[in-house]
């Protein structure tokens, strides 16, 4: 019994490495994105791109920031689509730190 549970738990351990909890939208583009492909900000505004766009929006204690980190968008175009329509959605994942 005891080498059932401790199989259990190395399988269950690695599934941890398949996870990923540092993730941001690239397309369509979140709001003040830095990626080259989202609108870009009015000159002299630059400093409001969300370069940390991947970082925790708090934890488990506080919710430092809405769902939507940011209330605007900078001016441009932006994709629009219909109920039901298929998006092909593109994903950057993952942040370098040191762990935490």
């Amino acid at each position: 019994m005891k080498s059932f549970i401790a199989a259990a738990a190395i399988l269950l351990s690695g599934f941890a490495l398949l996870t990923e909890a540092h993730i941001s939208f690239r397309y369509p583009c979140p709001r003040r994105g830095a990626y080259s492909e989202c609108p870009q900000p009015a000159s002299g505004d630059w400093s409001l791109i969300d370069y940390d766009i991947r970082s925790p929006l708090g934890t488990h204690d506080a919710i430092v920031s809405p769902m939507c980190k940011w209330p605007s968008s900078f001016a441009g175009v932006r994709p629009v689509f219909q109920a039901g329509q298929t998006v092909n959605a593109t994903m950057d994942i993952g942040a370098f730190h040191l762990g935490g």
